[in-house]
């Protein structure tokens, strides 16, 4: 069972040996990631086991020596200046030395920026997603079987399509199975791809960008309003359209909510203002580590009057902002944190009244 993952970009390592890769995963292309690289056709040979014009985001997966394995597995993100990939000596070499001493480790061919930045992030990102969750399920599978069932539908020519579940079919066959539990539904090709995008909407560990992304979709694809958005996904309309509003913020707002520098509710808050403002409200906010509560009074203030912000010279440490999102994620939306001029840090926790007082001290005796 794997139980620790490390993304990882080695430099240098001495001894190798053969062993060849047991899978190859393509994650995605330029169609169906979040972000294109603008890049397309096939990968250039660049000589030297190096290449560039990647497109195509693929894990070359090399499992660990039963005789040694640790239960660790490895991710692997060959350099080469974002220019080309150094598949073979930074990637393919290392991931055999580490496989044959017990750790399994997936090389990663991922896309090129190509002035997109964010794509290689995205595809690291869902790299290790697929180790944790797929690559992890197959382990599952092997010992428990498909527990939940998939669900597809019969085409004309007697084959399937996967409605869900795809990555419990995909780590089945890794598992080696050769059935497993399925529903078949009678449905048109409508409601086939929306019923695809609503069972991808409803993954676990999707960022806020990421459900509104799918959301985009179903409108864009499926012809839907947000209402009826709405009652496939089972949320509220006014959650729907908050989901949607994230869409039109700024690059860098979205990139600050899909890394957890802020939460939905920071912004949402950041959403409300007009666009010059919300870079101005981002920084801020993650400079001064606020509360919801807090930019949502900033945002207030700023509308009503943006030269009253005054500018802030003092640096708060990163950390500030992680302490802010970990007690907002455990105790409560209201909390502020102060750093004097000596350094001393003061964080402190407001409650309007004695029922959030009282719910405040239900949290803290569930804290082990």
């Amino acid at each position: 069972m794997l139980n620790k993952l490390i993304l990882a970009a080695i430099a240098s390592l001495c001894v190798m040996t053969a062993q060849a890769q047991d899978l190859t995963i393509k994650l995605w292309d330029n169609a169906t990631a979040p972000h294109s690289n603008g890049l397309s056709g096939e990968d250039k040979d660049e000589g030297q086991e190096r290449i560039s014009n990647t497109n195509v985001a693929e894990l070359f997966i090399y499992e660990a020596n039963p005789a040694k394995a640790t239960g660790q597995a490895v991710v692997i993100c060959p350099g080469g200046g974002y220019r080309l990939l150094a598949m073979g000596h930074e990637g393919h070499q290392y991931a055999e030395w580490m496989a044959e001493n017990g750790i399994t480790t997936a090389v990663l061919k991922y896309r090129l920026p190509n002035f997109t930045p964010q794509v290689p992030m995205e595809d690291a990102a869902e790299a290790l997603r697929y180790m944790r969750e797929e690559y992890r399920g197959k382990e599952s599978i092997k010992q428990l079987g498909v527990i939940q069932p998939i669900t597809i539908k019969r085409r004309d020519d007697g084959k399937y399509i996967i409605i869900s579940g795809e990555r419990r079919w995909r780590a089945s066959q890794m598992a080696g199975l050769e059935t497993l539990p399925a529903y078949i539904r009678d449905v048109d090709d409508e409601d086939l791809h929306a019923m695809a995008l609503v069972e991808n909407i409803q993954r676990e560990n999707l960022n806020a960008i990421e459900i509104a992304l799918g959301m985009q979709r179903l409108v864009e694809e499926c012809g839907l309003t947000q209402e009826a958005m709405a009652q496939k996904v089972g949320k509220k309309r006014s959650t729907v359209s908050n989901y949607m509003r994230l869409l039109s913020l700024p690059s860098q707002v979205q990139l600050a909510l899909k890394e957890g520098v802020i939460s939905m509710g920071h912004a949402k808050a950041i959403a409300a203002l007009d666009h010059d403002l919300q870079i101005k409200a981002l920084k801020k906010c993650v400079k001064r580590a606020l509360s919801v509560r807090q930019t949502e009074e900033l945002a207030r203030k700023l509308s009503e009057a943006p030269q009253v912000i005054e500018n802030d010279d003092e640096d708060y440490p990163e950390s500030y902002s992680r302490i802010v999102t970990e007690f907002e994620r455990v105790l409560s939306d209201n909390i502020s944190i102060k750093r004097t001029k000596s350094g001393a840090t003061r964080i402190t926790v407001e409650c309007a009244n004695d029922s959030e007082l009282e719910a405040l001290l239900s949290k803290l005796g569930k804290i082990k």
